[in-house]
């Protein structure tokens, strides 16, 4: 096996392929199927609506193609053209189904394949470019840019008085829980929502360590690539921050954090060496 086929099928990187593929598939695909109108033109459907491609049969052939092309993603199949055609799908399906006023933030889903699209063209652009590192470097890089740029955004707006905005959080948390009584008619919502939002206004404390927290590790999360180890600590520390998020304020966990957690922490390739590590002392105890 030559080097390059090496590079392509470490174990790292089919681990990183196959776990976005089950991110982003289900999420674009779930997109595709709800992108009928475009009342509301956002993105590229600004230029044109691609309304034929989002009809009844034109949406099923959208994800059949996609579908297809993720296939060759994971094996390996004409690197180039296939992230390109990613890239431009899912930056169609996103701006279509947000094109509905719906606005998922799965862009980040484009960014990455466009991101791995560019590693692939300076691979074959530049030679001794080193593809097996910059393909999974170029993708965190995206994501931690992305978080960077939300972090910089909270400082533009507020100014590090945005930590002290703890104050509005528990009229915030009684609003989302709001939601999700008249959504579903459960008075255990409402009540969960009146608890939290009376613990936090009565530990105003523990809510500005929580957004310190939180903008520390969006500020610098460009830190992450430096090395394996800061990434995957990073990722653990991202990763608490939505849920807790998600449990506190009442929201799902953003798009974001599942690619994050993919090639940040990449827990398929975690497992599977933890698996493989166990076996191998098994069979050693054995002999």
């Amino acid at each position: 096996m030559s080097p390059a086929q090496k590079s392509n099928n470490s174990l790292e990187w089919i681990s990183i392929k196959l776990s976005f593929v089950l991110v982003a598939a289900p999420i674009t695909c779930i997109m595709a199927l709800n992108a009928q109108g475009c009342p509301f033109p956002t993105g590229i459907c600004r230029v044109y609506d691609f309304a034929p491609f989002f009809s009844v049969p034109g949406s099923y052939i959208v994800i059949s193609l996609f579908l297809m092309l993720c296939a060759l993603y994971i094996a390996e199949r004409g690197m180039l053209v296939t992230t390109f055609l990613l890239a431009a799908m899912s930056c169609i399906i996103i701006s279509r189904h947000e094109s509905n006023g719906i606005f998922y933030r799965a862009t980040v889903l484009s960014v990455i394949w466009i991101f791995q699209f560019l590693a692939y063209l300076f691979y074959r652009l530049r030679p001794g470019f080193r593809i097996e590192l910059y393909r999974i470097q170029y993708g965190m890089q995206a994501i931690a840019a992305v978080y960077t740029l939300a972090g910089v955004a909270k400082i533009a707006a507020s100014g590090l008085g945005w930590i002290d905005a703890g104050a509005n959080f528990p009229a915030q948390i009684v609003k989302n829980y709001s939601y999700l009584y008249f959504d579903s008619g459960d008075i255990a919502q409402l009540h969960l929502g009146y608890t939290l939002a009376l613990f936090l206004a009565h530990h105003q404390g523990v809510v500005q360590c929580f957004l310190a927290v939180s903008l520390f590790l969006e500020i610098f999360c460009m830190a992450a690539v430096l090395n394996k180890r800061v990434a995957f600590i990073w990722g653990l520390g991202l990763l608490m921050m939505h849920i807790g998020i998600a449990a506190i304020m009442g929201i799902g966990i953003s798009v974001i954090a599942k690619p994050m957690v993919v090639f940040f922490v990449n827990p398929l390739y975690l497992l599977i060496r933890v698996v493989k590590y166990l076996w191998r002392r098994r069979i050693s105890a054995l002999q």
